[in-house]
C-alpha cells in the first residue's frame, strides 16, 4: 500500500485588492499574501503530492471574483493536484460557492472526498460575521451517518476552528457527542487553521493538527498577541493508518509589527 502525501495550508486571506480592507496594515506591512501563496504553491508543485488541504479563511471578507481569482491562482500553479477547500470565519459561503463553482447557496459547506482509500471529511465551523466557530447539529447528524462505515485507509476530518487550544477564545466549543464521534471512529486526525500558528495537540485519543497561515503569523505573549511576518504550511505522509509530518516555512519570523486584541479582530469582521 503506497503512502499518501499531502500539504496542509490555511488562512490564505486572498483578495484581488487590499486597498479597502479593514486592518489593512496587516496585509501591507510585511508579507504580500498573494505572493506568499504563489511561492508556496510553486514549492508544492515540485513535490509529489496526492492532494492539498486548505482549512479556511481562503479569502478575506471578499466577493465571488476574489474566490475566482484564488481558484485561478491555485490551478495555474498546481495544475494536476487535487485541492480540498474548507471555509473559515472570514469566508462568505455564497461568494465561495459562486466563485469556486460549488453551486450558489449560503448554506454550510460540508462534504466528503476520497484519495486512494483515505476519506477526507470536510465540515463547516464558520459562522459568518462571528469570529468564533460552532458545529451545527445538522453537521453532527450527517457526520454520524458518514462514520458508520469505515474507510479503507481511515478518515481525516477538516474544519477551520481548533477544538483543542490553550487560549479558550480561539478554541471552538463543541458537544460531547461531536467529540465522541471523532474519537470512536476511523478518524486518524483532525486538521484545523484559524490560529495562524502551527501546533500538534492531542486529547483523549484525538490528534489535532493546526496549520500556520500562508498570509501572516500570530505570536502569543503574556501581555497579548501580535501579527508577525511568519508564514508556513505542513507536509504530511500517511502510511498504514499513521501520519508523519514536518512543517515548512515560507517566510521566517523576523519581527512583530502590529499588536492587537480580540476586539480588533471582531471589529474587522463586522
Amino acid at each position: 500500500m503506497k503512502n499518501i502525501r499531502f500539504a496542509h495550508l490555511s488562512d490564505t486571506h486572498i483578495l484581488k485588492d487590499y486597498d479597502n480592507v479593514k486592518l489593512k496594515e496587516i496585509f501591507t506591512s510585511s508579507v504580500d499574501p498573494v505572493e506568499s501563496l504563489r511561492n508556496c504553491l510553486r514549492g508544492l508543485q515540485e513535490q509529489s503530492l496526492d492532494f492539498v488541504l486548505i482549512t479556511g479563511d481562503l479569502v478575506h471578507e471578499g466577493v465571488s471574483s476574489d474566490y475566482a481569482f484564488l481558484k485561478e491562482l491555485i490551478e495555474s500553479e498546481l495544475k494536476n493536484t487535487k485541492i480540498v477547500y474548507v471555509l473559515g470565519n472570514h469566508d462568505h459561503k455564497q461568494a465561495f460557492r459562486t466563485g469556486m463553482k460549488f453551486g450558489e447557496s449560503d448554506e454550510a459547506c460540508f462534504y466528503t472526498t476520497d484519495v486512494d482509500g483515505l476519506r477526507i471529511i470536510v465540515l463547516d465551523s464558520a459562522v459568518e460575521g462571528n469570529e468564533e466557530g460552532s458545529m451545527s447539529k445538522e453537521q453532527e447528524d450527517w457526520l454520524a451517518g458518514v462514520l458508520k462505515d469505515k474507510s479503507e485507509r481511515g478518515s481525516i476530518v477538516a474544519f477551520h476552528h481548533p477544538v483543542i487550544w490553550s487560549n479558550e477564545q480561539l478554541a471552538m466549543k463543541v458537544s460531547e457527542r461531536f467529540l465522541s464521534l471523532l474519537k470512536n471512529s476511523d478518524v486518524i486526525g483532525v486538521f484545523c487553521g484559524h490560529t495562524h500558528y502551527n501546533s500538534l495537540d492531542s486529547a483523549d485519543g484525538m490528534t489535532q493538527y493546526t496549520a500556520d497561515s500562508t498570509a501572516f503569523g500570530i505570536a502569543f505573549h503574556p501581555s497579548g498577541m501580535g501579527f508577525t511576518n511568519k508564514t508556513g504550511y505542513g507536509i504530511y505522509t500517511l502510511g498504514d493508518r499513521n501520519i508523519s509530518m514536518h512543517t515548512s516555512v515560507i517566510t521566517p519570523e523576523t519581527n512583530e509589527y502590529t499588536s492587537f486584541t480580540f476586539a480588533d479582530i471582531m471589529a474587522a469582521a463586522e
